[in-house]
């Protein structure tokens, strides 16, 4: 649970290299993701839903007793209204890591400020795309192992926002 506090705690402080150094390995190996692109869409992607946030209480972590995963959260407000982070962990052969995919999807469902929907991701998807490819950033790893491109995500969400309906 530590790599989950401490990349949380980096969120609220913003500190951006913190957060860039829990990503997984993995998500640079396998996509051809550098740390310096990854660095930038932290910075102008996921950091700014940590503005303005005041937390309302301590960290909370919890991991699984086999040390698969950990996850802390923590409650708060942002410009005045409700609004809970949380970062969670993946097991990797180096140990606990942050996937950047999970790093999107969490800055997505906070955005939409409800409970967590694929039309949600998709939306955020929509709409940090452009930035993602301003950075250089054209694949993810998904959290069931695939390498997906943001072409093959995107149709993801969209086919699966749609049988949702």
């Amino acid at each position: 649970g530590d790599v989950a506090h401490d990349a949380l705690k980096s969120l609220i402080a913003r500190d951006v290299n913190g957060l860039t150094n829990a990503v997984c390995e993995a998500d640079y190996d396998d996509t051809g993701m550098t740390k310096e692109q990854a660095r930038q869409a932290i910075q102008h992607v996921i950091v700014p839903i940590a503005s303005d946030f005041q937390a309302s209480g301590k960290l909370d972590t919890r991991e699984d007793p086999q040390g698969n995963w950990g996850i802390s959260f923590v409650n708060g407000v942002a410009a005045g209204r409700p609004r809970n982070l949380g970062i969670s962990t993946t097991l990797s052969e180096n140990g606990p890591c942050v996937s950047f995919f999970d790093l999107l999807r969490m800055k997505w469902i906070t955005e939409s400020n409800r409970p967590r929907s694929l039309n949600d991701e998709y939306q955020g998807l929509l709409r940090d795309r452009p930035q993602l490819e301003r950075f250089g950033i054209t694949k993810i790893i998904h959290s069931n192992g695939s390498v997906l491109t943001l072409d093959q995500l995107e149709q993801q969400f969209r086919d699966g926002a749609n049988s949702t309906r």
